[in-house]
């Protein structure tokens, strides 16, 4: 596992759950306003922009009891550099007492090809798992759901399908991406357990149009409406991978509420009530 960061506490990852947060390194997707660009490479390409480092001692007392993170703005020049493996399941076993459930996030958490295994080795500690996706890697989504290694999935919804390609680093990728986007919802539908579906509101990305049409693709999927959250998310413009999108205004409360109204009467006939915004991520 390739993990760049550790957030040792947290109340709001995981509705109900006291939680940390696993952040991964490397993301298949290039989208320009990502609010964690640092951890969208790996190797020589990882960014010294704010780099995470495993600079502090993972059992300190004082850090989990402050709230504190391990988070520290040191270069990062090659993967030697990352968390041990190890060394966070180390934490987790010291911390049982005092957590729920671990967010795994990234990046893209999906990429990482040990996934699986240490998905499990978490379960065998008995932590309820939440996963961050971008929903790009169905198979191996599907590999997890099969295990009963979740018990939340967040999925961030970008753009309309058809857009992703917007998105993606090669033509490859884009031939077969918006069908992928369709099978992770499938896939989810189907789960049984709670869901987080998110989009980013970028201006200039995101307009009432593509809120409109986002709402209705997630419309074509069954989803239990007891189980799944649609988040309308206020764009972040401090720390982006495309320094252009720092000169971005974000939209405004007011907004957003208007998005929120037409996903709800896209979402009416699924019975999806809980839409809510998150003006700041």
């Amino acid at each position: 596992m390739k993990i760049a960061g550790l957030e040792p506490l947290t109340l709001q990852d995981y509705p109900g759950e006291i939680s940390a947060v696993i952040f991964t390194a490397g993301c298949n997707l290039r989208c320009p306003y990502c609010h964690n660009p640092e951890l969208i490479r790996t190797g020589s390409q990882l960014s010294s922009e704010l780099n995470l480092h495993p600079e502090n001692n993972l059992n300190q007392e004082n850090n989990l009891n402050q709230g504190t993170d391990f988070y520290q703005k040191n270069d990062i020049d090659s993967e030697n550099d990352l968390f041990p493996e190890n060394e966070i399941l180390d934490f987790l076993k010291d911390r049982q007492q005092y957590l729920d459930a671990v967010v795994i996030s990234g990046g893209e958490p999906l990429i990482q090809s040990d996934l699986i295994e240490f998905s499990a080795q978490i379960k065998e500690l008995g932590y309820k798992i939440r996963l961050d996706t971008n929903g790009t890697l169905p198979l191996i989504l599907q590999q997890l759901l099969n295990q009963e290694l979740l018990d939340m999935v967040g999925w961030d919804y970008k753009l309309p399908r058809k857009r992703y390609q917007e998105l993606t680093l090669n033509q490859h990728q884009n031939q077969k991406i918006a069908a992928k986007i369709f099978q992770t919802g499938e896939l989810l539908s189907r789960s049984g357990i709670p869901l987080e579906i998110r989009t980013t509101a970028v201006p200039k990305l995101v307009t009432a149009e593509e809120v409109e049409r986002i709402a209705r693709e997630i419309s074509e999927h069954k989803f239990n409406p007891e189980l799944t959250t649609y988040v309308i998310q206020g764009f972040r413009n401090q720390r982006v991978l495309d320094q252009s999108f720092s000169k971005i205004t974000p939209y405004s409360l007011e907004k957003l509420q208007e998005f929120k109204q037409l996903v709800e009467k896209q979402l009416a006939d699924n019975h999806i009530a809980d839409v809510i915004i998150r003006k700041n991520i």
